[in-house]
């Protein structure tokens, strides 16, 4: 009977852009049978004695999902039960590619200091997987568990998420809970995602993962690039992107005859909460504002006013708009709104905190209110942003040019490098990738015998080169001096990239006399900052200079590839120290 299982794949969404990471295997059975369901499919392995059979199919079929459906640059998150001891990842023995799995620590599994089990976790993080704590919230993935364990990426289970967009308590445990984890480089996860509102709570905490119904259900099918729908639902659950879209913003919030005879019966709540974000707006207020606090007060008067009304009155609606306009006559940008809005939503926490005597509007109303008031106050921005759209839009790319650009080559200097990977870490974080640092061998020979202006042409010529053995997706930069960056997205491996830097060094031999040595660090197997694996990939250079340059050094693996003869392949040599 276990040979009728499959897996079903759950896609693993990245939160700020709603590109698929990975899919989850997920075991499924036999449609209207008792092994339909994981719950079932376990109990029965538990009644017949089968568990670790169980375990080892449950591994082979994930990781024969890994290898017949998911693209390249998608990530195969795997359950494992580590009190089933000496079963492999893949029970057939193939040879498996590390950066691409996510090795998920079960909830049942009791790991301490000494035990087996973190050996064996210890091992996987040693040979490249990442580590995953699944369900922290249940069963033993307590906090202790999680330090013990230390992993790459953290999964809020779904009792910790549930109701987290109108339960401020639950709201204030998890953003300190994701601040402290972000603070130690782990990734958070939220599994169980249900509603739009979970969602956008989740986002503005800084959640970098999600799953659940919401994302996308268990299926057969892989999900590719973006989830379907994801604009809309972005601009549903995200204030941050429903402030542009206030006309649909306001169809969607619908504020009702029902909503506001609710809304007055909370005035002494309301008036509470605009004491508290007067008391902390007004500080910020008068470090922008010239007038002083005339201005703050006129301002800030504003806001009560239309917190208190009737918003879809002609009277409040104009009223709106000329705080818009407000806003622009002393000079405040539209940033201003969402430091506001922040401020409002920290009011209504804290006399929720401080006076449990009143009874406070449902967080849920609350926010659509406030959000239909914003939509009106940025209408009145609209023209004026228009008219001086170009011109800043021409603005911000000469400053970006100056900041990110090489002036000599035209190429990206170390600082467009980093940004460069960083747009890349987000848009597709769990994708491999390759950071190869160059360095022309004896440069400085060119620059005393033939003067500056000569070596400034030889690393001009040499960076066309390579840009051109290396072209998009990849990515060439000077990154200072005689050394060039090269970020290689979707590579695992020296010889993916040799046929390339054996002709682009050929290229430099024949023009110019000169020969490269490299050193080369992988994201994410060694790190997923790149500062880090800039450090690293620079510290192998180093190494290949100092054991006869024309070489490239693996950080990882701490070999050595000869680059000496052109007309070969690159050849890998002993372990260097």
């Amino acid at each position: 009977m276990w040979n009728a299982l499959w897996m079903a794949l759950q896609p693993i969404v990245s939160l700020p852009t709603g590109y698929v990471v990975g899919h989850e295997a997920l075991v499924r059975g036999p449609a209207d049978s008792p092994l339909a369901t994981p719950a079932g499919i376990f109990a029965e392995a538990r009644n017949t004695g089968a568990e670790a059979l169980v375990e080892a199919k449950c591994r082979q079929l994930a990781i024969a999902a890994l290898f017949d459906r998911l693209p390249a640059g998608q990530t195969l998150f795997l359950n494992v039960d580590l009190t089933l001891p000496n079963i492999p990842l893949d029970p057939l023995g193939r040879s498996l590619d590390s950066g691409r799995i996510a090795v998920e620590i079960s909830e049942r599994t009791p790991i301490f200091r000494g035990s087996a089990a973190l050996a064996q976790i210890a091992a996987w993080r040693g040979a490249g997987y990442r580590i995953v704590l699944d369900d922290y919230g249940a069963g033993y993935a307590s906090l202790g568990m999680a330090i013990t364990v230390h992993p790459h990426i953290l999964k809020l289970d779904r009792d910790l998420i549930a109701d987290v967009d109108h339960d401020s308590f639950r709201y204030d445990v998890l953003r300190s809970m994701v601040a402290m984890w972000h603070d130690k480089h782990v990734k958070v996860l939220a599994e169980g995602i249900e509603t739009p509102e979970e969602l956008a709570a989740l986002m503005t905490l800084g959640v970098d993962y999600g799953q659940g119904y919401l994302l996308g259900h268990p299926a057969r099918e892989v999900v590719v690039g973006t989830i379907p729908g994801w604009d809309r639902l972005a601009a549903r659950s995200s204030p941050a992107t429903a402030f542009s879209l206030s006309s649909p913003l306001k169809r969607l919030l619908q504020w009702t005859d029902a909503d506001q005879a609710a809304w007055w019966r909370y005035g002494p709540a309301l008036h509470a909460i605009q004491q508290t974000f007067r008391n902390s707006a007004r500080p910020l207020l008068s470090s922008v504002l010239p007038e002083g606090s005339a201005a703050e007060d006129a301002l800030l008067e504003q806001y009560g006013t239309l917190l208190a009304q009737d918003p879809r009155l002609p009277e409040v609606r104009e009223k709106a708009r000329q705080l818009g306009r407000g806003h622009i006559r002393t000079g405040l940008s539209p940033s201003w709104y969402a430091i506001l809005y922040n401020l409002y939503f920290q009011a209504y926490h804290e006399v929720q905190l401080q006076r449990p005597d009143i009874e406070l509007p449902p967080l849920p109303m609350f926010r659509r209110r406030w959000l239909w008031d914003l939509a009106e106050t940025l209408d009145a921005y609209d023209d004026s942003l228009l008219s001086q759209l170009g011109e800043l839009t021409h603005r911000v790319a000469d400053l970006t040019q100056l900041a990110y650009q090489d002036a000599l080559t035209g190429l990206p200097n170390r600082r467009g490098l980093e940004h460069a990977w960083e747009r890349h870490a987000a848009h597709a974080p769990l994708e491999p990738g390759a950071l190869l640092i160059l360095d022309v061998d004896d440069f400085k020979n060119v620059a005393e015998q033939q003067g500056p202006q000569s070596g400034d042409a030889v690393l001009r010529a040499i960076g066309q080169r390579l840009s051109e053995h290396f072209p998009e997706p990849f990515l060439v930069a000077r990154v200072g001096g005689d050394e060039f960056g090269l970020w290689l997205p979707g590579l695992l491996h020296i010889r993916e990239f040799k046929p390339a830097l054996r002709r682009a060094t050929a290229a430099t031999t024949a023009a110019h006399g000169l020969t490269l040595s490299g050193g080369v660090a992988w994201y994410p197997r060694q790190n997923t900052r790149f500062q880090e694996l800039f450090f690293q990939a620079n510290r192998a250079l180093r190494v290949a200079k100092t054991h006869g340059k024309q070489s490239v050094v693996d950080s990882h693996s701490n070999r050595r590839y000869r680059l000496g003869d052109l007309n070969s392949t690159l050849s890998e040599e002993s372990p260097v120290s």
